[in-house]
C-alpha cells in the first residue's frame, strides 16, 4: 500500500538533503524537532546541523550521555531527556517529530503516536521510518522456537510492533493525521559483525532477565537454527528487515 503525496509536496533527495528521511522532514533554520527514540544521536546531530532546536528523548541513558557528550562543531542546540516514548508530555511544543528505528520498540505503538500528535504544532509534520510487518521474521521464528526449546514462551517476552501498513495508516488517521506519504519496502541488511553480536545487543538485557540463567541456552539455540538461514560463512549474516517509511501531518 502507498499513499501517494499531494501535487505540491516533493519529498525527493537533494544535495541539501540527500538521504530520503532527511529529504521527507526537510528541516528548517530556527524549527524546534523531538527526535524519538535517538539513541546516541546520529539523526539528532544531522538535523540540528540544518539549524534546528533538536530535544532527543530516550529511555536508554547511557545512548543519552554520549549525545550530551558529542563534540560536534557548530552544533550545540541539542537537548536530551530520558523519556518514555510512550508516555510523551509535551503540548504543542514542536513543529516536527522524527523517529528512526524506535517505534517498533514501543509496543503499544498507538500510545507512542497519540503522544507524537499532541506534542506538535497544528500543522506540525511526523516523519519516521520503522520496522513493519514481516520485520525479522526469520529472526522471529528461530527465536521462538529457540525460546520453547529452553522451555519458554516467546510471546511473553517479545520487545516489538511490526504492524502492517494498511493497519499503521488507519492508526495514524485515527490519531488525527493526514498522510502525505507511506511506503513499506523491503531492506536486506549486512551484519558485520555477525549474528550473535546483533543478539546480544538487541536481546542481551532479555536473555539476562530470562529465569533459571536460560539466556545462554537460547541465545545459542537461536544460532543454530539461523545459521543456514542467514549466514553466508563465519560472520557474514544477513538480516531480512521490512521497513515502514512515512510522513503526515497535524491539521492546521
Amino acid at each position: 500500500m502507498s499513499v501517494k503525496p499531494t501535487p505540491e509536496l516533493r519529498f525527493d533527495a537533494s544535495p541539501q538533503h540527500p538521504h530520503p528521511l532527511m529529504a521527507l522532514l526537510r528541516p528548517v533554520k530556527g524549527e524546534r524537532i523531538l527526535d524519538l527514540g535517538c539513541g546516541q544521536g546520529f539523526w539528532a546531530t544531522k538535523i540540528a546541523a540544518a539549524g534546528a532546536a533538536v530535544t532527543g528523548v530516550d529511555t536508554d541513558a547511557r545512548a543519552l550521555s554520549v549525545l550530551q557528550d558529542r563534540d560536534v562543531a557548530g552544533i550545540q542546540d541539542i537537548a536530551v531527556r530520558e523519556c518514555d516514548g510512550r508516555a510523551l508530555d509535551y503540548d504543542h511544543a514542536f513543529d516536527a517529530v522524527f523517529t528512526n528505528a524506535a517505534l517498533h520498540w514501543m509496543p503499544p505503538i498507538s500510545d507512542a503516536v497519540r503522544g507524537v500528535y499532541s506534542a506538535l504544532k497544528p500543522g506540525g509534520r511526523f516523519v519516521g521510518e520503522f520496522g513493519g510487518h514481516g520485520n525479522i521474521a526469520s529472526i522471529r521464528v528461530a527465536l521462538k522456537h529457540g525460546f520453547a526449546l529452553a522451555g519458554l514462551d516467546f510471546s511473553d517476552y517479545d520487545p516489538w510492533e511490526f504492524p502492517t501498513t494498511p493497519a499503521f495508516c488507519d492508526l495514524l488517521q485515527n490519531s488525527g493525521f493526514d498522510i502525505d506519504h507511506i511506503d513499506t519496502f523491503p531492506r536486506l541488511t549486512p551484519l558485520p559483525m555477525g549474528f550473535a553480536h546483533w543478539l546480544e545487543h538487541f536481546m542481551g538485557s532479555i536473555f539476562e532477565g530470562l529465569p533459571d540463567g536460560k539466556g545462554a541456552a537460547v541465545k545459542s539455540n537461536t544460532l543454530s537454527i539461523l545459521r543456514d538461514v542467514m549466514s553466508r560463512g563465519g560472520d557474514d549474516w544477513i538480516a531480512d528487515y521490512v521497513r515502514i517509511r512515512f510522513r503526515a501531518r497535524k491539521p492546521a
